[in-house]
């Protein structure tokens, strides 16, 4: 050990840092902090600067945690904290650059490094220092107060956004309460009407109208068993994916598995109903990791703090990261029981997945960006007792109390999604919202009570869980057959209806349930009667079951919500003008409508017609649509088991 001198000889010791040396150093790893944290958020700022929306959580997690966690490292070893404080920028610029972003800003963090080279060596004096904290706090300062930017100039010329189950009747009510004042301003400027959904309303047959302009026999999806392989026909952006221009989908019902190459401006991001966390980008599938975390699925086992840094790296602004943090905590699963916990989670979903779709938008700049927002329709199911509680006896005055805003809190979430979109397009852009349905009180009772078929015992009763996948809306139940070939599927299908349809109470002779067949799915409805005996059998193909193991008959309204058959149709930006005065529409208009704003051909296929009056400078020229599969860069796949899970969180098994 080397000796040091003292005034009494040799000490084998070091002397203890004095406290004005001690005061020296943390003032130079202040400096640093600051510097770092600088250049950090004005990289990040210049990177991705739709996350920075909220100044005391910017504060907090870019200045005071990086600083004090500076401070410490450094006076422990000042090599260690001065090399955090340089890798810090880098860092953050690993995780928000994008693939549009110039490489120039990697010159942002070498500046940084070289500037706090420059300050540990020469070690700075305590007033030169002061000096420099002061110039550095006025920069942060600046650099976190700078408003978030401006519509883009150029690039998306539409967007389709959908919103699963929204009605005009809360859509007004949310209006008129002031929570949805973007939608209001739209309304002021575009075209609105009531848009006619399918006669079953089932949602995965309307979407797949709407974006195809075909009914479910002619694009081939009656249910949720699908990935877009299957269609029979090709959706707007598949066409425009075939003419080389651009487009990009996010939430969409069966757009896994995304195709494995397009153009850098196109993206792919499937619903939370898809399989696997295929994304494109890949960085995109933290979205599904996250609700199959949350919901119980199985996840590809990738890392909570990856999943973080994906949401991050997706654009997840920091005001949706703290609100998601404070309900995320508040419990797991989602629980359809759980009445305070499903609207919140809901709501933080759909700001996740708003954040998400605007910085693919401003990242990436496609032609056409359809997003599908599912969360209104889960929320009004479960919800609509609440809103309306007068009609449900079943809710007490203190839940009518706490919960009646509920619906309303929800399309004023969907509100600010619709705004962050408006702000991540340009000026001129047009924009399309629709619903595949609207929502009303569901009121029809059997045997006076509320009743649902339980789908999943009823297929184990049949003996058929491995190829039928069963699913409810609202006094109905849906069996769609999920595997064999075509041969086998009419054969099952055949043999399924007849055993459904002579399934009867013990010692009656007239069914229990009505049946109907459409495509490769039974839809099943329990036949009106006025009572059922106290201990009632159930004989279903020659075998006896409890009435109360097939059918939930209950006083209380779980789904006090079903669809209604006008949904929404809005139209706003210069096409608006030419909008047809009509204030009906059908779901098989809107993609004629679509391809007719961006210039695409009219199919042959298609009954609806654009909703535009004849002075719209639109061409009506024909072409065809050919299916997914068209795509030379388009993989096969199908939908796996945890689809039943995630039905099973929307509601949609009993």
């Amino acid at each position: 050990m080397k000796a040091t001198a003292s005034s009494g000889g040799y000490s084998r010791h070091p002397p203890a840092t004095s406290g004005a040396g001690r005061s020296g150093a943390v003032h130079t790893l202040l400096v640093a902090g600051l510097i770092s944290s600088v250049f950090t958020i004005t990289t990040v700022r210049l990177a991705s600067p739709l996350i920075l929306d909220e100044f005391l959580t910017a504060l907090a997690l870019f200045v005071v945690a990086p600083t004090v966690l500076i401070i410490l490292l450094g006076l422990v070893r000042p090599f260690v904290g001065g090399t955090v404080a340089a890798a810090l920028p880098f860092a953050w610029l690993a995780i928000v650059v994008g693939p549009g972003d110039p490489a120039t800003l990697w010159l942002l963090p070498v500046a940084c490094a070289v500037a706090l080279g420059a300050m540990f060596r020469t070690r700075l004096r305590r007033e030169a220092a002061r000096a420099v904290a002061a110039a550095c706090a006025c920069a942060l300062a600046i650099a976190l107060l700078l408003p978030q930017p401006g519509a883009p100039r150029d690039g998306t010329r539409m967007v389709l956004i959908g919103i699963d189950g929204a009605s005009w009747q809360c859509v007004d009510a949310a209006i008129a309460a002031g929570r949805m004042p973007n939608m209001k301003r739209l309304l002021e400027e575009g075209h609105r009407a009531r848009l006619r959904s399918l006669p079953s309303m089932l949602s995965p047959q309307v979407w797949s109208a709407i974006a195809t302009g075909c009914p479910p026999e002619v694009n081939g999806i009656y249910g949720w068993a699908h990935s877009q392989t299957d269609f029979r026909v090709g959706r707007v952006w598949d066409r425009m994916w075939m003419d080389g221009r651009t487009a990009g989908t996010c939430g969409w019902y069966f757009t896994w598995p995304p195709p494995d190459a397009l153009s850098a401006a196109d993206f792919v991001v499937p619903s939370t109903l898809a399989p696997d966390s295929s994304t494109l980008p890949p960085n995109c599938g933290f979205f599904w990791e996250f609700w199959a975390r949350h919901s119980g699925r199985a996840t590809s086992g990738a890392k909570p703090v990856t999943a973080l840094m994906n949401a991050l790296r997706s654009g997840v602004r920091l005001s949706t990261l703290r609100r998601g943090l404070f309900v995320l905590a508040g419990g797991s699963g989602d629980d359809l029981l759980d009445i305070d916990g499903v609207w919140k989670r809901r709501q933080i979903s759909a700001a996740i997945q708003s954040d998400m779709f605007c910085e693919l938008l401003r990242n990436r700049r496609p032609e056409l960006g359809a997003v599908l927002f599912n969360q209104v329709d889960k929320v009004s199911h479960l919800y609509w007792k609440y809103r309306e509680p007068n009609l449900f006896p079943d809710v007490t005055p203190e839940e009518a109390q706490r919960l009646s805003s509920t619906i309303e809190l929800l399309y004023g979430e969907a509100d600010r999604c619709v705004g962050k979109v408006l702000g991540a397009v340009p000026q001129g852009a047009n924009v399309v919202i629709v619903s595949d349905h609207g929502f009303q009180p569901a009121l029809r009772k059997i045997m006076g009570r509320f009743c649902r078929i339980r789908t999943e015992a009823l297929i184990q009763a049949l003996d058929a869980e491995e190829i039928v996948l069963g699913t409810n809306l609202d006094q109905k139940a849906y069996l769609e057959i999920i595997s064999g070939t075509e041969e086998e599927r009419e054969e099952t299908l055949s043999r399924l209806a007849s055993v459904l349809r002579d399934a009867h109470i013990d010692g009656e002779d007239f069914g229990v349930f009505s049946v109907t067949r459409e495509g490769d799915v039974l839809e099943l409805q329990i036949a009106p009667r006025n009572e059922v005996p106290e201990v009632a059998r159930i004989i279903l193909g020659g075998r006896e079951c409890g009435f109360d193991s097939l059918i939930a008959a209950r006083l209380e309204a779980r789904f006090s919500g079903e669809h209604a058959p006008d949904g929404v149709y809005l139209l706003a930006g210069p096409m608006a003008a030419f909008a047809a005065k009509t204030d009906s529409l059908n779901v098989l208009d809107v993609a004629p409508t679509v391809a007719a704003i961006l210039g695409l051909p009219m199919s042959t296929l298609w009954s609806g017609r654009p909703a535009f009056d004849e002075a719209a400078p639109v061409r009506l020229e024909y072409g065809e649509y050919p299916p997914p599969t068209a795509l030379p860069s388009m993989r096969r796949g199908a939908p796996d088991e945890m689809l039943k899970e995630e039905l099973r969180s929307l509601g949609y098994i009993e």
